[in-house]
């Protein structure tokens, strides 16, 4: 379902009231209001294609970190699918990504992270449903070094089809900046309200994919 519906983005953007409907997303108006930019961080549940439809519903500018797929013709098929007004991609690993997304923030624009799996990027050990997961550090470091506030933002799939993205804004507490590694406790955060969302739905999340991979005794990143 969620392959057919990403194919079938464009038609869904042309009647994206009908497809999609956004819940409390004062928390996104009112951080991207601050001017700084906002780190806006999601899951693979269920359609995170969606994000791009919300972009246009609230003529908010988004740069997604996107993966490059292997085959050229189905990647360049998917940034088809995904380009929209106010989404711009960003493909992770490439030479310029870390200065793209710097830019992107020091630009007011919201940069759309998924952090919910286990891959080749700068990460750290963060309890995830009991065991330790290697997670992406990129939200929590943007946000800590940058004093960008953090949003998440969560799709789920409604029994009539239609979908709701849920927005909600995550502080970064007193205790986790004086903790001895702000950047694992704020990702221990974040995990947490993944993990949440995860358990309200938990058949909408991705869980194919090999999410404990790396052990920490193997070493961290």
């Amino acid at each position: 379902m969620t392959a057919f519906e990403a194919l079938a983005m464009p038609r869904i953007r042309r009647d994206s009231a009908r497809w999609l409907a956004l819940e409390d997303a004062i928390a996104l108006r009112a951080a991207h209001a601050l001017g700084r930019g906002v780190v806006l961080v999601t899951a693979h549940c269920g359609n995170w294609e969606f994000l791009p439809v919300a972009a246009g519903q609230l003529r908010i500018p988004m740069t997604a970190v996107v993966k490059p797929l292997t085959n050229p013709r189905l990647n360049e098929l998917m940034r088809r699918q995904r380009r929209a007004e106010f989404l711009e991609l960003a493909e992770r690993g490439g030479r310029n990504t870390a200065k793209v997304l710097l830019q992107a923030l020091r630009q007011g624009r919201v940069l759309v992270v998924a952090i919910d799996q286990d891959i080749d990027a700068q990460s750290v050990y963060a309890d995830f449903f009991g065991l330790p997961a290697r997670t992406p550090r990129v939200a929590a470091s943007l946000a800590l070094k940058l004093g960008v506030p953090i949003v998440a933002a969560f799709d789920r799939r409604r029994e009539d089809g239609t979908h709701a993205i849920r927005f909600q804004a995550v502080p970064v507490s007193d205790a986790v900046r004086a903790s001895a590694d702000p950047e694992q406790a704020l990702t221990q955060t974040l995990n947490n309200v993944i993990e949440a969302h995860i358990r309200a739905w938990p058949e909408q999340w991705a869980w194919n994919h090999r999410r404990w991979l790396h052990e920490p005794s193997r070493g961290s990143d």
